[in-house]
This record gives structure tokens, sequence and C-alpha cells, in this order.
């Protein structure tokens, strides 16, 4: 029975109406929401306890274990866990290079990992974009700004090195960067209204 998978604190099971709902692809699904939700709400015994009781697991499932561990600052575990997972996609990568950036800004253990990628997309360069400004690495920031594929740098790795280059009171630089956007969002326009703002120059902005 169900009862012997899962307790009633750690998932709503009322859904799930024969033995072999534990295989099903819904049940999975609904675990990983729950692993989820429970890593972003700080719940980090409940999402391993549906973690380590699911049967089946799926690379969604350890990703989003993984990114639990990331976002509550059990890098450790995190480490462990990316090591162990059965088939790699390109979001486990991302979920590991981020926990790194995020906790303490590791960001050389995050560039190994970056360099490994088999596929990287637009989330993997603006992760990496976002730790090397933030431990004040702009030139190698920069380098994989350029170097990296022209369509994957906007918004996100865009708005990581404008936002940076503000920060360090670094106006013209950002202001290019701005200007060489093709696709900007609500934060590009935010951050440039904002830098343009604290420079005293509210009319440009």
């Amino acid at each position: 029975m169900l009862r012997k998978h899962f307790s009633r604190s750690s998932l709503h099971y009322s859904n799930f109406s024969t033995p072999k709902a534990p295989n099903t692809k819904s049940f999975i699904i609904n675990c990983n929401t729950q692993i989820t939700l429970n890593g972003r709400n700080g719940n980090i015994k409940e999402a391993e306890s549906i973690f380590n009781r699911m049967i089946r697991k799926s690379t969604v499932s350890w990703t989003a274990m993984l990114t639990a561990y990331g976002q509550n600052g059990l890098i450790e575990k995190a480490q462990k866990l990316f090591d162990e997972i059965p088939q790699r996609n390109t979001a486990s990568y991302n979920a590991m290079i981020t926990a790194y950036i995020k906790n303490n800004c590791d960001v050389d253990k995050a560039y190994q990992l970056f360099e490994r990628m088999p596929q990287r997309n637009e989330v993997s360069y603006a992760a990496m974009v976002t730790g090397f400004v933030r431990s004040g690495k702009f030139d190698k920031a920069e380098m994989l700004y350029v170097n990296m594929p022209a369509k994957l740098r906007d918004p996100a790795c865009s708005n990581a090195l404008i936002g940076g280059y503000f920060k360090t009171g670094r106006f013209e630089e950002a202001v290019k960067v701005f200007k060489g956007v093709v696709v900007r969002d609500v934060v590009s326009w935010s951050l440039i209204v904002d830098g343009y703002c604290k420079e005293g120059r509210v009319v440009g902005g």
C-alpha cells in the first residue's frame, strides 16, 4: 500500500488510488513539485523525505532535490547528490553551478563544472556571468559575454553585466552594454533608469 511509501505529512496521496501509483508519470511529477515547493520554503527534511521514498526518480527529481540543497546552503549535500545523478542533463549542471555561485560565490568550481557541460543554454551562461560579476572578475565576465552565442546574451546575461557595472560605478560600460541589448525586458529598463538616477542624470534616464 502507499502508506508504506509516503506519510500523510509529506504527500497528499488521496489522488493515487492504486498500488501502482508510485510508478506513474503523474505521481512522479507530483513528487517533484512537492520537493521543489518544500525546498523553496526551507523545509529540507520534508523534501528529502519525499525524494528518498520515491520508488522511481526522473532526472527532474534529482535536479529538484539538488536545487533544494543549493537554495538552503547545503553545498556538500548538493555536490554529493550531483555526483550520484544517473543521467545528468543541462538543468542538473545549471542547478549545481547556481548552488556554487549562490553559496559563498565559489565561481572557480562553478566554472570548472561549466567547462565540462556537454550542452549549455542561456541559464548556464547567465549563471556564470553573474558569478564572475559578483566575485569582481569582470574581465572573465566580459570575455565570456563576448564569446558566448549572441542569441543567448539577452536579456539575462546582459542584465547581469549591466547591474554589475552600475554597482561598481562603471556607468559608461553599463550604458554601452545596454545600448547593444537587442531584447530588453523590465529588468533591463529598471537597471538603466536606476543607474541614470543614481548618477544624477534623470533626463537621460
